[in-house]
């Protein structure tokens, strides 16, 4: 298995996790209306966590293309 397989495959475990995690939120929110704005918080928190992490590592590695590409789909789904 190649490098960029091995590393899909991690990815897509790791996006599998962050969608159950995202049907465990909802979920919450709908048994408990009130951790609405935590859930929020919560979510914005490490959203904005792997923007800067992204941002840093492009800048690091100089390839300052790659965080224009995932923001472009973290806003416009493309």
């Amino acid at each position: 298995m190649s490098e960029t397989s091995k590393l899909k495959e991690e990815i897509s475990h790791c996006f599998s996790d962050l969608r159950e995690n995202i049907d465990k939120s909802f979920i919450l929110m709908k048994n408990n209306p009130n951790t609405k704005d935590e859930m929020i918080e919560i979510w914005k928190k490490y959203v904005v966590q792997f923007i800067g992490y992204t941002f840093n590592e492009s800048e690091k590695y100089g390839n300052k293309e790659v965080f224009k590409e995932i923001t472009k789909a973290l806003i416009f789904g493309k």
